[in-house]
């Protein structure tokens, strides 16, 4: 769910930093009063949102491999590319 002045993070967008993005596709729209889901989505609803970090990373993911009695392990890690 989001909300009128929401700080979200997606994954990495080919866009840069202030530039204003459209989300076409809405699936549910929520207010104090009513709501509408779409089949399945809302027609003329969008949502805008402005990028404030275009190359932020996240925290970084650790990845274990291991095979017991075979004297096998393997360990990796990455940060994944993150928008705010």
């Amino acid at each position: 769910m989001v909300a009128k002045g929401d700080t979200l993070e997606v994954q990495k967008l080919p866009v840069k930093a202030d530039q204003i993005l459209s989300f076409n596709e809405v699936l549910l729209y929520v207010d104090s009063k009513k709501s509408k889901i779409g089949q399945p989505t809302i027609q003329g609803a969008k949502v805008e949102a402005k990028v404030l970090e275009p190359d932020k990373r996240g925290k970084k993911i650790e990845v274990l491999k291991f095979k017991p009695k075979k004297r096998y392990s393997k360990k990796q890690g990455f940060r994944p590319g993150l928008q705010f």
